[in-house]
Parts: C-alpha cells; structure tokens; sequence
C-alpha cells in the first residue's frame, strides 16, 4: 500500500469514525449535570431549553448548558485512533483467525438468541441476503469472508458453522449457492 493511499484510509476511517460518535452523543448520551443527587434526564439532541430533573413538588428545570465529559474525550479518542490505525492497515488480516475470534467472543456474550432480517450480525453494516439453518441471516460478503472451501469457486460457497455462535447438531457445513456474476435479470414476455 502506498502513503497516500494509506493517508486516504486514515483519513475516511477517522472521519467516519468521529461521525458514528457524534451522531451518539446526539441521541445517547445523557447529560452529566448533578442536582441534588440526581442527573439531568436530557439528551443532547434535546438540552436546547436546558436541564430537566424528575424533582416531585421542586423545581425540574434549571437553565445550563450540557455537560459530558464524553464530548471531551472525543478529540483525544480520535488522535489515539489516527496513531494506531497506520499500524492496523500495514498489518494482514488472517481472515480464519477473525473468524475464529468472532464465534469465540459471539458464543461467550450470547448473540446467538439475536436474530434480524434487516442488519447482518457478522458485520452490523450491510442488509443481509443468506439465511443459516440457525435463521441468522448474513450478508454476501461475509459469505465470502467465512467460505471455508475457497477453491470451489464462487457459485458454490460452503459455511462450516454460524458466525454467531450457533451449534448445527445435524449439519457438518452448509452450503449456498449463489446466482453467477454474469447471469442477468430473466424475464419472459407472452404477448398474444
């Protein structure tokens, strides 16, 4: 990899990075401000008018702007990440021993009992389009990522276990079948 396209990836990774964390202070972090033992309920997204405080019978309101220290790890958060991340492009991924990690650690926290349709979990960024005989459902490149048999080509893609954590008792490796690349839409037309 050259520099300047080392430089690029720093560069999208760290802006990509501080706005995934922006957008959850945001909406998820919740003001720091103290008022007799009790913290402010407001968000970001929503301290334009000030503090609010569940007070029964006292003042719930105070005037003040929002405090988070999170805020103010942000900047330092985002140094710390261009310093590292030179060295986590240069370096390769072994792609077997990611998955390896990422079945130890999904098996240990329990995120087999999540499903969705919507998200692929092996990643949490792409729309899935494979469904595992564990109703996990994972998106194309991580069928790719996870393909045991790489040599079989890419129609014929074999999975010996979910990403997830999940045990097939009656399965040894499941297999998906996926459309070549240059096969196009099909479509007959009668007309008569």
């Amino acid at each position: 990899m050259d520099r300047g396209s080392e430089l690029g990836q720093i560069e999208y990774y760290t802006q990509k990075w501080r706005l995934v964390l922006e957008d959850f202070s945001r909406t998820r972090c919740r003001c720091e401000q103290m008022y007799h033992g009790q913290r402010c309920n407001n968000y970001r997204l929503f301290h334009v008018k000030g503090h609010q405080f569940d007070r029964k019978g006292r003042e719930n309101f105070l005037e003040g702007p929002f405090v988070s220290s999170f805020l103010d790890a942000l900047d330092s958060l985002q140094d710390e990440l261009a310093a590292k991340l030179p060295q986590f492009l240069r370096t390769s991924v072994n792609t077997a021993e990611l998955t390896r990690e990422l079945w130890y650690n999904a098996k240990i926290c329990g995120a087999g009992r999540i499903f969705s349709n919507r998200t692929c979990l092996a990643c949490l960024s792409r729309t899935p389009a494979h469904t595992l005989p564990c109703n996990h459902s994972i998106c194309d490149p991580c069928v790719s990522a996870f393909n045991s048999h790489k040599g079989h080509g890419e129609q014929s893609i074999v999975i010996p276990q979910c990403p997830l954590g999940c045990e097939w008792p009656s399965l040894s490796n499941w297999t998906i079948r996926r459309k070549p690349s240059e096969a196009g839409v099909r479509i007959l037309s009668l007309d008569g």
